[in-house]
């Protein structure tokens, strides 16, 4: 009888596409979060990745195409892949953190207001008088 185990694989990182860049890119300060997370959503060891950052409880940080955060309550895991395409990065800005890539954000608001070339819905109004499209 042969007994056959399976080791983590250790040296994934040698193959990150984040490899010799900036670590700041990856903190919360998100200069470069777009084109940080771009390419960790396109990393061909993002789940190893992500499973290093969830083993060592990163904090702050954009690893394995999520952002690692923790509050006063518990620690918290954002997926920053778009929850629709699974393909796209989702839209950001300093404040927050949407679940969806800007363009299939963009297509739900426009998939409530217009069905069959009929309006179905009003259009909500910014603070500035014009209609969100």
């Amino acid at each position: 009888m042969t007994s056959t185990t399976t080791r983590a694989r250790t040296d994934w990182w040698t193959e990150a596409r984040c490899i010799g860049l900036d670590p700041d890119w990856w903190t919360e300060s998100r200069g470069m979060w777009a084109q940080a997370v771009a390419r960790c959503i396109a990393c061909p060891v993002r789940s190893a990745c992500f499973n290093d950052a969830v083993a060592r409880e990163d904090v702050g940080v954009v690893r394995g195409g999520a952002w690692f955060t923790v509050s006063r309550h518990h620690w918290r895991i954002t997926s920053l892949v778009c929850r629709r395409c699974a393909v796209r990065p989702v839209a950001f800005n300093r404040r927050t953190v949407s679940r969806l890539c800007a363009l299939c954000s963009d297509g739900r608001r426009r998939k409530h207001l217009v069905t069959d070339g009929r309006v179905t819905g009003t259009p909500r109004l910014p603070h500035s008088g014009v209609p969100n499209r």
